[in-house]
């Protein structure tokens, strides 16, 4: 099952107490080069970079 909400479901059930503040849905497999843009793009938008390890190619540039 594809559904965006079957995962969903799946999900909840096996962690019910978390918390969302953002959901990015790919419609197909991204490049890590694309998955370390996003992950840079998230952290600096919610203030996350400190999360970022130290290697990480956007921990002190934005991607924007």
């Amino acid at each position: 099952n594809n559904s965006p909400f079957a995962f969903c479901d799946a999900f909840y059930a096996t962690y019910p107490n978390i918390e969302y503040g953002e959901f990015v849905w790919m419609a197909a497999n991204i490049s890590d080069a694309d998955m370390f843009k996003v992950e840079g793009y998230l952290a600096w938008k919610w203030g996350l970079t400190g999360n970022l390890p130290a290697g990480h190619t956007y921990k002190t540039l934005p991607t924007f």
